[in-house]
């Protein structure tokens, strides 16, 4: 009791001397919708992730440049047989009450990950750990999982078999730590102000819903020497003009994004304040294979994509430097080859008139159309996609074109459930590797929102994961590749860009990461002019 007694009035102190620092720093960030959840566990989003990632921390972090950095851990050894990783974790860590942060909460949320109760959406990041899928299946306990403290500050983390990109994985929500203490005091209601302990650089002081929720500097983060800005203010925004206007009426100091019509006049106007740069992510389409007239209708599908104009909808609809894409990955994934559509490089009036054909040969026609709908969240840019992607369809196939947008949260409910035929999708890399893609569709993998399921598919990820040889590993992910691309059970669109205004004072940013994750930990603020 002592020990916590002198926490809590260190902790005040820190929070008085704070404000009585003249030198106090804020800064406003726009978020591109209200979070689903900020539970690491459940978190599923971008908006989601851009708050998790300033309140918890890893046992590995990013720089600026996206470099893998000690977190948690201030050092790691890997085996010589790659399988089992010893982590040794910052002797001053933390949570955000003061309580010492141990090797022994990592095995708790890593159990607690796997858990029924938790439904957590990326289970599948904890697979490459030892009985970590037995685990899921209920086939062996949970605490078979190969994941222990040997001491307080030790963290031993066995694998089933070699995982080159395990790592850079550790950067994911899904492997954040949670305070053991407050989630079975407030279960699922841990996440609230006055309620959250937290151990990254932020704590979370105050959540207006569909207002603002505001960060304020976590003095017990082992790292808080380095964190400049005192206060993060973040505002779900959906909408991108009013974002924009936020930003010149000086609400807001770095947007999280700029609607596509404005960045010529944008960058006449403010210059270097505007940021383009590009993004380890995808943007596509996912085909609800249970429901007609898609399922079991794959020239249908086939016809969808090739009537699709991609060099139109990056030069002209979207104008952000975004490259077509004719295939799940994404040209800039390591460690796989550069697969495509076989069809991609015909012209496109020689496109259109195979799908013209595929479209005849599925029982429709002009006379006869299909009839189909677009799901999408509620933004300007999937308007003007889905917008164009229904134009193309009417001109080339005759295609019938309802759209229907919602709401974020419900969007993801919608898309969960399958309540959709066509539903926008996205998919920005949760590390570069050909897996973080891949894996989506596989069978029993909770964003698949398509309900693709192979079974020579899965064979051929599983066959990879459990290779030691990087060209044998390779082979692998192309053939998955090359099936899923000829079972058409999404529609890719283009490699996307990632694009901010960001006031001159903020200082910090680069623009080098590849997943585009921008701390503001790692971000200053220079005298305002």
């Amino acid at each position: 009791m002592k020990n916590r007694k002198y926490a809590l009035i260190g902790l005040l102190l820190s929070f008085l001397l704070l404000s009585l620092d003249s030198a106090a720093t804020t800064l406003n960030r726009a978020n591109s919708a209200e979070p689903e959840t900020i539970d690491p566990h459940k978190s599923i989003g971008i908006p989601d992730g851009n708050i998790v990632r300033e309140l918890f921390e890893g046992l590995v972090g990013e720089d600026s440049d996206g470099n893998i950095v000690p977190g948690v851990a201030k050092s790691w050894v890997i085996s010589e047989d790659g399988l089992i990783y010893t982590f040794h974790l910052q002797d001053n860590a933390k949570w955000s009450n003061g309580d010492p942060l141990t090797a022994n909460d990592f095995v708790y949320s890593m159990q607690r990950v796997l858990l029924p109760a938790t439904a957590a959406p990326y289970t599948n990041f904890l697979f490459p750990i030892k009985n970590a899928e037995k685990i899921s299946q209920r086939h062996v306990p949970l605490e078979k999982l190969g994941v222990q403290a040997t001491a307080p500050h030790t963290l031993v983390i066995t694998l089933e078999h070699p995982t080159p990109y395990f790592l850079s994985s550790l950067i994911h929500v899904t492997l954040f730590p949670v305070h053991e203490a407050t989630i079975k005091k407030w279960g699922d209601g841990f996440t609230q102000p006055g309620r959250i302990i937290s151990n990254g650089a932020y704590i979370l002081r105050k959540w207006v819903v569909n207002g603002s929720m505001t960060l304020e500097k976590n003095p017990y983060y082992w790292n808080a020497s380095t964190v400049k800005i005192d206060t993060v203010n973040y505002f779900p925004v959906t909408d991108g003009m009013a974002m924009v206007r936020m930003y010149q009426a000086n609400q807001i100091d770095f947007t999280s994004t700029i609607p596509s019509n404005q960045i010529k006049a944008l960058q006449q106007q403010l210059g270097n304040e505007v940021k383009i740069n590009p993004f380890l992510a995808n943007i596509f389409y996912s085909l609800n294979l249970e429901k007609s007239p898609l399922k079991d209708n794959v020239k249908l599908r086939q016809a969808l994509n090739m009537a699709i104009d991609r060099e139109a909808i990056t030069n002209f609809i979207m104008g952000q430097q975004q490259k077509p894409l004719y295939a799940l990955l994404p040209s800039t994934v390591k460690g796989a080859t550069a697969i495509t559509f076989p069809w991609a490089t015909l012209n496109t009036p020689e496109r259109n008139k195979i799908a013209q054909q595929l479209y005849q040969e599925a029982g429709f026609s002009k006379e006869n159309p299909a009839t189909l709908s677009i799901l999408y969240n509620t933004t300007d840019e999937h308007k003007k996609l889905a917008l164009a992607v229904s134009s193309m369809w009417k001109k080339v196939l005759g295609v019938n074109t309802a759209l229907e947008n919602q709401e974020w949260k419900v969007f993801l409910g919608s898309r969960r459930r399958g309540d959709f035929i066509i539903a926008r999708n996205g998919w920005v890399a949760d590390y570069n590797y050909p897996t973080t893609y891949l894996e989506l569709f596989m069978c029993d993998n909770p964003q698949n929102y398509s309900r693709y399921c192979n079974k020579r598919y899965d064979e051929l990820i599983q066959q990879a994961s459990f290779s030691n040889n990087d060209l044998e590993r390779q082979k692998f992910y192309d053939e998955a590749h090359q099936l899923l691309l000829a079972d058409y059970p999404l529609i890719p669109l283009y490699e996307a860009t990632e694009f901010h205004l960001i006031k001159p004072y903020v200082k910090g940013y680069t623009g080098k990461n590849p997943l585009q994750h921008t701390y503001s930990k790692n971000l200053w603020i220079e005298e305002k002019s």
